[in-house]
């Protein structure tokens, strides 16, 4: 699980995030934003993502 304050914490650009966000969904990492209210860990999260 990697979890973060803000979307916009984990990019500088959007291609940086779709490809973290590629990254962490290939592994099986799950993702926690907490200003976001999105955790991908449950089911309504992994929609979201």
């Amino acid at each position: 699980m990697v979890a973060t304050w803000s979307v916009d914490r984990l990019g500088q650009s959007l291609t940086d995030l779709l490809d973290i966000l590629q990254s962490l969904r290939e592994k099986g990492v799950g993702l926690f934003l907490d200003q976001q209210g999105l955790d991908t860990s449950t089911t309504a999260g992994k929609a979201l993502f």
